[in-house]
């Protein structure tokens, strides 16, 4: 069966691990809203810098998620689910007349050009010294994954290296099937479970289930401080081993700090992360035919993703150009979820700060986010409007497998543009210019993982595994920086 291909930086000896560079880094971006609930964009696509070429293939992907949403439920068949992607995907010869066609109306394709890498590597290897060769442990590590696919998916890597830090064994992890989606998909059905627990053997102990004697053992409950450190896991919790055999955690997502770990933890946190969670081999082989759909005779495709969720508009108080009954219509549904705290939006206020969605997103469930997340890592350009999950996992798997272009638009700027254009103060000639000149910076290039004061503030490791699981084989890393990390930690 075709696997698809996963990019790496060329082979460098091991004496080069550890060495970085600084690059500067950025952040922000923008996302816009349509003028009514589920219209066109008001400034329309083809008119975008990208635009052109996002109408070519998106299409392709809308029909193709459309019609796999709809037989999920029959998931078990992968012959059916075959035969609805070949129906819906438009065919090859419509595919290239469309992309000649968005070509020839550029006349500069630097949105295909990459991201200069050839000095950077991967630098994930096990030393010798770090590799499991002691089969005790000191209990069973139950987890509960919680919130969606990339979510659960950077949650369960951190619960890898927790796992290490206490030399605690692994109960292969559970989902989360009661949150926003209600997805009943479980770990076998999302990843490749044998795949999992092969790549990390040499790291840590992983079992399927608890051995049938503990099942009935009393264990203990509890949800880990958030952005604890390693030294929280390695005495408070692990010391719980004493008194119970088994600790279960009731949540996962974000319960490791971003920096200040050994480098070993580091570095088994991305073959967790890149590695060892492999999707399982009918949501590869889905999505292997809609990449080599996007990607027939060669073509480039841009994936843009939208994080449009269900209610959104109501939620986010986007009521920017909706007439006042539409307005009044969002507010209604607000009131009508008691979860939702926030009532009353002032969605002039939230748009001037680029709280904003682009486009409707449809219902997505980790299966289906799972092929999201493969055409996203195959695509030659990368394009988000929504620093969440998905989009942090992304990029970072992006950067980790050779730098490859990712967008990140300034969204804090860009609607200050579009509202210039709006109003007639601007060209689309000088519109242009100044979008092209806003992101010439901010197309992924290689930059240092920015620390803050608070890890809630900073840059997600996963986001950017530079340092970490990527090395400069050029340069060391500065002194400035080092300190930087013993000082925050």
């Amino acid at each position: 069966m075709m696997k698809y291909k996963r990019r790496r930086f060329s082979e460098i000896p091991e004496e080069f691990g550890g060495n970085y560079s600084p690059y500067k880094h950025y952040n922000a971006f923008f996302r816009r809203k349509e003028r009514s609930l589920w219209p066109p964009m008001r400034i329309s696509m083809d008119r975008c810098l990208f635009g052109l070429i996002l109408v070519a293939f998106f299409s392709t992907l809308v029909l193709a998620k459309s019609a796999l949403m709809n037989t999920l439920h029959d998931f078990k068949s992968e012959r059916v689910l075959i035969q609805v992607i070949q129906q819906t995907v438009v065919e090859r010869n419509n595919n290239n007349m469309a992309l000649e066609s968005t070509k020839s109306k550029f006349q500069n394709p630097n949105i295909w050009t990459k991201i200069s890498s050839d000095k950077y590597y991967q630098c994930i290897n096990r030393s010798r010294a770090e590799r499991r060769d002691d089969t005790s442990t000191n209990g069973y590590l139950m987890v509960h994954a919680n919130g969606g696919l990339n979510q659960m998916k950077t949650g369960i890597s951190d619960m890898v290296a927790i796992a290490k830090i206490m030399n605690a064994t692994l109960v292969l992890p559970s989902l989360d099937h009661k949150s926003y989606w209600t997805d009943p998909s479980d770990f076998k059905d999302v990843f490749n479970w044998r795949h999992f627990m092969e790549v990390l053997k040499e790291d840590i102990s992983i079992v399927e289930s608890l051995p049938p004697e503990l099942e009935a053992v009393n264990h203990i409950q509890m949800a880990p401080v958030s952005w604890s450190k390693a030294r929280y896991y390695r005495g408070e919790i692990a010391a719980l081993f004493k008194e119970y055999r088994v600790i279960k955690f009731t949540r996962t997502n974000a319960r490791l700090v971003n920096n200040g770990l050994a480098i070993s933890i580091q570095r088994l946190r991305c073959r967790a992360m890149y590695q060892a969670l492999a999707f399982s081999d009918r949501i590869v082989e889905l999505g292997n035919i809609l990449v080599e759909r996007l990607k027939n005779m060669n073509s480039p495709y841009v994936a843009l993703h939208l994080r449009y969720e269900k209610d959104m508009l109501s939620f986010t108080g986007c009521s920017y150009n909706l007439t006042e009954a539409e307005d009044e219509e969002l507010r209604r549904l607000r009131y009508k979820t008691q979860h939702w705290k926030e009532k009353e939006i002032n969605s002039t206020e939230r748009r001037l700060n680029g709280k904003k969605n682009l486009e409707p997103f449809r219902k997505c469930q980790n299966q289906l986010a799972a092929l999201d997340n493969i055409i996203a890592l195959e695509s030659d350009v990368f394009v988000y409007t929504y620093d969440g999950n998905m989009a942090k996992a992304v990029k970072g798997q992006r950067e980790f497998e050779g730098f490859r272009k990712t967008i990140c638009p300034d969204k804090w700027n860009f609607v200050r543009l579009i509202d210039q254009y709006d109003k007639g103060l601007i060209s689309w000639e000088s519109f242009k210019s100044k979008i092209k000149s806003l992101h010439e910076d901010r197309m992924g290039a290689p930059h240092l993982r920015t620390i803050a004061d608070s890890p809630r503030m900073e840059e997600s490791f996963y986001a950017n595994p530079y340092p970490g699981c990527i090395c400069d084989k050029s340069k060391d890393l500065p002194i400035s920086y080092r300190t930087n990390r013993r000082r925050t930690w």
